[in-house]
């Protein structure tokens, strides 16, 4: 996250954010910083700080009755709402593979973007044309999942390798451009 110094520029500190340092699902978030001094010609002094924030396994299922719609977009951007609509319906068999892969997301923090756009949206109605019972809306910064069910939030995160690549092989190779693009940028779960 960046190098400073403090004082009298005697003191260097790096500082690492990065999910991955902290493997537990328990962890929504890992802050890492270390920082050195020099104390003398031939001495230095080193001090490590970990900071993780804790949180409960809220595992997330989608619903096996009803429709599940996969929407992407052709065009994503932070300054204008996501455009051109791309709608998939789900098989049970997608649906099945799909639940699997949100069930392994860990909860965060709140976490913020000054510009955001929507990559994706899952949804879930009881029968054809119903009222949504269940939505998932996954955005591209900081790449959270918001899912949503009987009025509950829970936010997921959801840079995941195996979901992007799952939710971005439900559309086919020329639509849902913007949704598909965005997906490219997940990192290892």
């Amino acid at each position: 996250m960046g190098t400073g110094g403090s004082g009298s520029g005697s003191v260097t500190s790096e500082k690492f954010s990065i999910i991955p340092l902290c493997p537990n699902r328990h962890a929504s978030s890992c802050h890492l910083t270390y920082s050195e001094r020099e104390i003398s010609a031939h001495q230095q002094e080193l001090r490590v700080d970990v900071v993780v924030d804790w949180m409960p396994i809220d595992v997330v299922l989608i619903p096996m009755t009803g429709v599940v719609t996969n929407t992407g977009y052709t065009t994503i951007s932070p300054i204008r709402r996501s455009s051109g609509v791309v709608k998939v319906n789900l098989t049970p068999t997608e649906t099945i593979k799909l639940r699997g892969a949100m069930s392994l997301l860990r909860e965060v923090s709140v976490n913020m973007c000054m510009e955001d756009s929507t990559l994706y949206k899952i949804s879930v109605v009881s029968t054809a044309g119903g009222r949504v019972v269940w939505s998932a809306i996954a955005d591209e910064c900081p790449g959270d999942l918001t899912v949503t069910s009987l009025g509950n939030s829970v936010v997921l995160d959801a840079r995941s390798c195996a979901l992007e690549r799952l939710v971005a092989s439900y559309f086919a190779a020329n639509t849902a451009r913007g949704t598909r693009a965005g997906l490219k940028v997940c990192h290892p779960s």
